[in-house]
Parts: C-alpha cells; sequence; structure tokens
C-alpha cells in the first residue's frame, strides 16, 4: 500500500511540474508573439522615420523588455529594421506566422529559437511571404516574462532594402 502511496504522489508531483511548465511556456510565448505581431505590421505608406515619431514609437515597446533588453532595442534600431525596410522596398508587412522552439530554459529565464512567417504587400497588390530567424531570450522580473534579448537574422530581401551588404 506504502509504494502505492508513493507512486501516485510521484505522478502527482510530475504533473504540478509539467503544469507548471506548459502555463511558464504559454505566459512567454504569447509575450513574444504579441510583441513580434507588433513589430512586423508596417504600413509603408503611413511610416514616418523621423525621429520624433520613431522615439514614440519606440516608447510603446518598453514593456516588452528588461532595462538590458530595452537598451539594446533602443540601440540597435530594432524597430527601425521593418520599419526602414518597408518604406524603402514600399511594401506592407505583417506577421503571419510564428514558430517557437525552446532552446534552454532555467528557472527564471526562458531562451526560444523562432521562425516568422512575413507577409510582404506590394502596391501593385502582389504578395510574397519572407522567413526570418531569430532567437529571443526572456527572463522573469517581478513575476512578468520580459524580453532581455532579440537576436534576428534578416532576410534578404530586409537586408537589401536596408541597403546593408550582403
Amino acid at each position: 500500500m506504502k509504494k502505492y502511496s508513493i507512486f501516485i504522489a510521484a505522478i502527482l508531483v510530475l504533473f504540478t511540474l509539467v503544469g507548471c511548465s506548459s502555463v511558464k511556456d504559454k505566459e512567454a510565448q504569447n509575450l513574444v508573439r504579441e510583441y513580434e505581431t507588433k513589430l512586423y505590421h508596417v504600413d509603408y505608406e503611413t511610416t514616418y522615420l523621423d525621429s520624433e515619431n520613431a522615439i514614440k514609437r519606440i516608447e510603446e515597446y518598453r514593456n516588452y523588455f528588461t532595462e538590458h533588453g530595452y537598451t539594446q532595442f533602443k540601440s540597435k534600431r530594432i524597430l527601425l529594421l521593418p520599419m526602414t525596410a518597408a518604406k524603402n522596398g514600399k511594401f506592407n508587412l505583417e506577421l503571419n506566422d510564428i514558430k517557437l522552439k525552446k532552446y534552454s530554459e532555467d528557472k527564471d529565464k526562458l531562451l526560444y529559437d523562432y521562425d516568422l512567417a512575413i507577409k510582404l504587400s506590394y502596391a501593385d497588390g502582389t504578395t510574397s511571404t519572407i522567413t526570418q530567424y531569430g532567437q529571443i531570450s526572456l527572463l522573469k522580473v517581478n513575476g512578468e516574462w520580459k524580453i532581455d534579448n532579440d537576436f534576428v537574422y534578416l532576410d534578404d530581401i530586409i537586408r537589401k532594402n536596408l541597403s546593408v551588404p550582403q
């Protein structure tokens, strides 16, 4: 009887740990999805790249990040990458899909590899889809998941419209 009690207790502990892990993943993944969807929702005709508008737009992202992450976001000009590419290439951007794959996990830290399927819509009505790859790290800060770093590998179309050497 004692063996069965220990076995049942072990099963309950296992389910509790798995349940906590999936809740943790879901919260973190929802944050990443919300952030990436906002980042890659760009209308080139209404995008203004002047410093006043850029500063205002960058501020809108503060709540997604840790202090370190927000400093990186600003200094690397992450927000301006899709906006500049869309403006120069004369296309709109919209996130179609995001695939997240957990790379590593600690108590208060998660690291995901991601693939973004991004739709490009041109003025002539044509569309295409590109894939952006990246890795994003999240930290738990005051009970909430925050992005600590977002490293993205630029697609050739985005790079071309940023005038970045290939």
